[in-house]
């Protein structure tokens, strides 16, 4: 049985606090069931010093000058600020569209939202970045129903498929390599780094080695039909991995191509029951 979302989430921020690591503010829209009390929005101090300087640009004895570079610079950062909360709503915009679909496939996301700088230009988000999110589930999953063949799990038992789904990103080109989750299973002390494949290289390694071989191509259909039904193809990656039954720790990272650009995407974790 699966441990709750909200439990993995506080296992996870206690070991990344111990380990100094800033976990980011978004944590708190990742995780569903945490949420802080929001008391509503408090005065804002820089309006409120706007508001001071605009009333000393009309005192006479106020100085003028002063008062007039330092609402310029108070507007400035304003105007900034502004800008910044615009690029932050894109970014979380693009992540949630992201989380939507692997949650329609039953994909636990991990804890927060990764993203890759000068990735996707012209976009509204700082230096050009592209977001993303990752995500695992356990076997057996899914139940795929096939003609003549009946239910097939496209996870196996004591396996793991995590997922890579960044959001805005091109169709994949010839360079389809370069993401890599690395996992590490606290109950039996197992590891390592497994090479994360597209959909269709995904479908294929999801094919239970038992199968017969003219049932393989309908198997390997039905598989990359159920990946593709809810998430864009765009810079997809996935992998199954024989992690073994027990609490799995993950690390997502590494490069997708999304036309010229060469985009590296930062580690973001999470933490999976198999059993």
């Amino acid at each position: 049985m699966r441990t709750s979302r909200i439990f993995r989430a506080r296992v996870w921020l206690v070991f990344l606090t111990g380990m100094g690591l800033a976990v980011p503010t978004g944590v708190g829209l990742v995780v569903p069931g945490i949420a802080n009390s929001d008391p509503g929005p408090a005065p804002s101090p820089l309006a409120i010093a706007i508001d001071t300087l605009e009333s000393n640009a009309s005192d006479p004895n106020s100085h003028r000058v002063e008062d007039a570079n330092s609402l310029s610079a108070a507007e400035a950062i304003i105007k900034v600020g502004v800008a910044e909360a615009a690029a932050a709503s894109d970014l979380m915009n693009g992540y949630q569209s992201a989380v939507q679909g692997m949650a329609k496939l039953g994909i636990d996301t991990f804890l927060y939202p990764t993203a890759a700088p000068f990735c996707a230009g012209g976009s509204r988000l700082p230096l050009d970045a592209a977001p993303a999110a990752a995500g695992a589930v356990p076997g057996p999953w899914p139940k795929i129903t096939l003609p003549l063949i009946g239910p097939v799990d496209a996870v196996q038992a004591g396996q793991t498929l995590f997922a890579f789904v960044p959001y805005g990103l091109a169709s994949d080109g010839d360079k389809t390599t370069g993401m890599q989750v690395a996992w590490f299973n606290m109950d039996t002390l197992k590891g390592g780094f497994a090479p994360m494949g597209t959909v269709a290289e995904t479908a294929e390694a999801a094919i239970p080695p038992t199968l017969p071989e003219a049932a393989r191509p309908a198997v390997s259909s039905a598989v990359k039909s159920f990946l593709t039904s809810t998430m864009p193809l765009g810079g997809v990656r996935a992998v199954p991995v024989q992690t073994g039954e027990g609490t799995v720790l993950a690390a997502v990272f590494g490069t997708v191509q999304n036309g010229e650009a060469s985009c590296f995407f930062f580690p973001t974790v999470g933490i999976t029951e198999v059993s």
